[in-house]
């Protein structure tokens, strides 16, 4: 993720774009499935709340579909793919937004008035 290049009107927007970084940035799955796996790791000091949503969420899903990453730290997003036909320019959305302590709920974050949000490809040899 941070190896793209970005060019955001403003800061706090570029702020939050960096603040989470993806690896990889894509994944090619076989058609008779398979698994793989997403890490989420923060760059801020400050606790961010995620949503994983597939484009395609009858052969896709991702295991947390929302939930929390401590400041400066890591969590893994596993997404399994189904037995199916290759999918047209199917894609992982992870949106993500800076949320406070007390926050219990992840899927609060998409009311958020700075929410994030990129696309990861999903290909199938």
């Amino acid at each position: 993720f941070r190896d793209r290049e970005w060019s955001l009107p403003f800061p706090l927007l570029s702020s939050i774009m960096t603040s989470l970084n993806i690896k990889p940035y894509d994944w090619t799955f076989p058609k008779q499935g398979g698994l793989a796996h997403f890490t989420l790791t923060s760059a801020v000091n400050k606790r961010l709340g995620f949503k994983a949503t597939p484009s395609n969420p009858g052969l896709y899903k991702a295991k947390p579909e929302n939930g929390f990453i401590p400041p400066n730290g890591m969590l893994e997003v596993q997404v399994t793919r189904a037995i199916g036909p290759a999918g047209k320019n199917d894609e992982l959305v992870i949106q993500w937004a800076e949320v406070e302590p007390t926050v219990t709920d992840a899927r609060v974050i998409t009311s958020s008035p700075v929410l994030a949000e990129v696309g990861l490809a999903l290909k199938t040899a």
